[in-house]
């Protein structure tokens, strides 16, 4: 809602306390109202409930794989099943992953497609990426956002997860967008899991870049 200017960072962040704060979850209510229009959304959220719980925190796994959208080790479970234990315990969990055109789909709830601008990201033998596209998913009661870059569509259209030559411009890439859209989205995570060495740069680029963006 933020990339499509419905809401701004502030509200988002006020609607995000509010989940994390009470016993009901958005995975709970999903069915429910994932048919509603945005407007009417919001009002379903400004009225979540009103039984308070102990504050859960709000995790943001970065990762190159999850069951059941793409696995090719055993990342892609674990991510899935510590996902949906942490929100059994009260906390909010979340995952960006690239989106890969050999996605499996058919577990995908209310994906809604969003482009959005980009910080400008330079990679070695790459251009500036000026542009992204976002899609927001859920996936067994988890949100996830599958990142694709518009510019180099051909950075995740391939057969294989990794194990090309130029894998480290293509997780380079996913990585400084997935920090990037957390940041156009309002989202001030309390935790980012990072996933195998796809995502390890996430770390150094959050010290150096992003650190007093969130």
């Amino acid at each position: 809602m933020v990339l499509g200017s419905v809401i701004n960072p502030a509200e988002a962040s006020d609607f995000r306390s509010l989940v994390l704060n009470h016993k009901l979850s958005v995975a709970d209510i999903f069915n429910v109202i994932s048919h509603k229009r945005d407007s009417d959304l919001l009002g379903e959220l400004s009225h979540f409930s009103d039984q308070s719980k102990e504050n859960g925190f709000h995790i943001i796994h970065i990762c190159a794989e999850m069951t059941p959208l793409v696995s090719r080790g055993s990342v892609a479970s674990y991510v899935t099943s510590i996902s949906r234990a942490l929100q059994r315990k009260g906390h909010l969990a979340e995952v960006i992953l690239p989106k890969y055109t050999r996605l499996s789909l058919d577990e995908v709830q209310g994906c809604v497609k969003l482009m959005w601008r980009l910080t400008r990201i330079l990679m070695v033998n790459y251009m500036e990426t000026k542009f992204g596209l976002v899609y927001d998913n859920v996936v067994y009661g988890i949100g996830v956002t599958l990142i694709e870059p518009s510019d180099y569509s051909s950075f995740f259209s391939r057969e294989m997860i990794y194990g090309y030559p130029d894998d480290f411009e293509r997780f380079s890439y996913f990585c400084r967008a997935s920090l990037d859209y957390i940041v156009k989205c309002g989202k001030q995570p309390d935790i980012l899991h990072l996933h195998n060495w796809e995502t390890a740069i996430v770390g150094p680029l959050f010290w150096d870049i992003f650190v007093n963006k969130m």
